[in-house]
């Protein structure tokens, strides 16, 4: 495992600006498999990981592996996700997360037989959105963009041409957890995940 550098860049078509951030990245429920070298992270989700409250099943779920930053106020997050989603519900994105009842995910996700674009909303129960991807690329690109109280969605194949795909709400006044997941509840090896130029634009950077 390492933790080498976390780099951010001004242009989101542009190939990133890199500086040492030696402090500020953290996890909640850190995998046994994961590596970082500038703006790529590889981790491994573990079997039977997710983030999911209440809906439809009453369960409450919150073992999966989230890499985050802090962030406060308007923000922006981009990252290109590459995984082999071989099981169902498999999944690999973005996560902003004010606590265990307040959060979003955003992500590809294997639903049956098809690779779709899911956002979860949750405000202590968890809705969910889809997006069918039948012919998903290498690599997916997601962008989520936070304005005041509202949280907007994007996907991309290529990082220029994005199509939004959902707008949520998410509390405006707060200090949010901003960062990369990634799940596999119904696997028995996990799920490896490729992240690459991810970055984080706020007030601060």
């Amino acid at each position: 495992m390492s933790d080498e550098e976390y780099s951010e860049g001004d242009d989101y078509n542009d190939e990133p600006q890199e500086r040492e951030r030696k402090q500020g990245m953290h996890w909640l429920n850190e995998p046994e498999e994961w590596s970082q070298h500038r703006t790529t992270v590889m981790m491994r989700s573990s079997p039977g990981t997710d983030f999911w409250r209440k809906t439809k099943t009453n369960d409450i779920v919150d073992n999966a592996p989230f890499y985050y930053l802090e962030v406060e106020g308007d923000f922006e997050v981009r990252v290109k996700v590459k995984a082999n989603y071989d099981n169902p519900d498999d999944q690999a994105g973005i996560m902003v997360r004010e606590d265990e009842e307040n959060w979003t995910k955003l992500g590809i996700q294997m639903v049956g037989d098809v690779p779709h674009m899911c956002a979860t909303v949750t405000h202590d129960y968890s809705d969910w959105s889809l997006h069918p991807l039948p012919n998903l690329p290498e690599y997916m690109w997601i962008h989520a963009k936070k304005i005041n109280s509202g949280l907007e969605v994007y996907i991309s194949e290529d990082s220029f041409d994005w199509m939004q795909i959902r707008q949520g709400d998410i509390v405006e006044d707060a200090i949010l957890q901003v960062g990369l997941y990634c799940a596999s509840p119904n696997s028995d090896d996990g799920l490896e995940v490729i992240f690459e130029d991810f970055m984080i634009k706020d007030e601060e950077r």
